[in-house]
């Protein structure tokens, strides 16, 4: 049985069509008079082969907390870690606990106070 369920994305607002558990497809809702036409792509996204379907960390940076040694950058493993961690990490480097960023580059490279999530490129 198919139900519609409301859903807010970063490309705006839709009605997800789920079957049984599974998303089958993504439909504009009614009252949006021009739906971005990347809505129906989330279907192939929320189950392609490349979709990181658990939060991950640099083990190296995971093993150094709160300031990992950044040789191993872009070939260190990520290793999976729970929910609660992930937000622990996310929340410490926002938070400006990641002294590294703030020594080297200044605190003004962030993209604003802790958990602001704006539009990419602000």
């Amino acid at each position: 049985m198919e139900r519609r369920l409301p859903v807010a994305t970063h490309w705006g607002s839709f009605l997800a069509v789920v079957d049984s558990g599974r998303l089958v497809r993504i439909e504009p809702r009614g009252d949006d008079p021009t739906p971005s036409p990347i809505g129906p792509g989330m279907v192939t996204a929320a189950e392609d082969s490349a979709r990181v379907l658990r939060p991950a960390v640099r083990k190296e940076w995971l093993n150094g907390l709160p300031r990992a040694d950044d040789t191993a950058r872009g070939v260190d493993a990520f290793v999976e870690v729970s929910w609660e961690a992930r937000g622990f990490a996310t929340s410490w480097s926002r938070m400006g606990q990641n002294p590294r960023v703030d020594r080297t580059l200044g605190r003004e490279v962030r993209a604003g106070p802790p958990f602001f999530h704006g539009p990419w490129g602000d």
